[in-house]
């Protein structure tokens, strides 16, 4: 059998990212009871069984780059329109943003259908050499806007509420739906990361034409100034790193963010 859109491996073409992860399980909202209505319908797990031992392999493999902390995503012919992941922390960061959603009210945000596969003749011990995750493919729609106020006003919820530091573009899409579909469940939550994170969502966001409404960047902009009252120490490093990033936009700009962003941090010294 061959896996698409990848690099050959034993005759199989497989995507592996090393994003960070850690071999020892942590995964507090990854209960039993939880496991058991995450698993994978019957008619996923009679195929995946049948390619248990294939998939066990790429498992193995990818649990076994200790050194890297290797993850793996992989694109089957045998199960179009799915993705199979490593990593249960996938799983865990999911349930962690869908507590907050659901929470807070963002109505404006959502997460992919994650399912947990249990690879057969394996042990039920809660393990990434047990375990993989199960994604539907999630398709953006043809033509994505640039997110309004109320959207970033709810990513900035979910960072201050979860910790989550990797609401940067490449991490969400926007779907049919309306809402930003957060992909990226396995990131970082740290609290002691939130400027970085922040950085992130303004470094990490492409053209910025493109990424925000004007209103929606004056909000990240404030909350920035927020997080650098609260580590000066920090502040001309991720100020200058964020002027390069405006500087460096090649499109004309849809209104002078730069100016802006002068103004709005000219009390600090980069």
């Amino acid at each position: 059998m061959s896996v698409r859109n990848g690099m050959k491996i034993s005759n199989m073409l497989v995507l592996i990212f090393c994003l960070g992860s850690t071999q020892t399980m942590f995964c507090p909202y990854l209960t039993k009871s939880l496991i058991q209505n995450y698993a994978v319908d019957t008619e996923l797990e009679a195929i995946l069984d049948e390619h248990s031992s294939e998939l066990y392999k790429l498992i193995k493999n990818t649990y076994d780059q200790q050194q890297r902390h290797g993850h793996g995503v992989w694109i089957f012919d045998w199960l179009p329109d799915h993705y199979v992941k490593y990593d249960l922390a996938r799983l865990d960061g999911l349930l962690h943003i869908k507590e907050c959603i659901k929470k807070y009210h963002l109505d404006l945000l959502s997460v992919p259908k994650k399912r947990l596969y249990h690879i057969k003749k394996r042990p039920r011990t809660l393990s990434n050499q047990n375990y993989a995750i199960v994604i539907p493919t999630v398709k953006e729609i043809e033509d994505p806007q640039p997110l309004t106020l109320e959207q970033v006003q709810q990513l900035c919820v979910l960072v201050h509420k979860t910790y989550y530091v990797d609401a940067k573009r490449n991490n969400y899409i926007q779907v049919a739906d309306g809402t930003l579909c957060l992909i990226d469940t396995e990131g970082t939550f740290d609290r002691s990361k939130l400027l970085r994170g922040f950085t992130r969502m303004i470094v990490g966001s492409g053209d910025l034409n493109t990424a925000y409404t004007e209103e929606a960047l004056k909000y990240l902009f404030e909350e920035l100034d927020v997080q650098l009252k609260l580590h000066p120490r920090q502040a001309q490093e991720k100020l200058r790193l964020i002027k390069r990033r405006l500087t460096h936009e090649q499109k004309p700009i849809a209104w002078d963010f730069i100016s802006y962003f002068d103004r709005t941090f000219s009390h600090y010294d980069f």
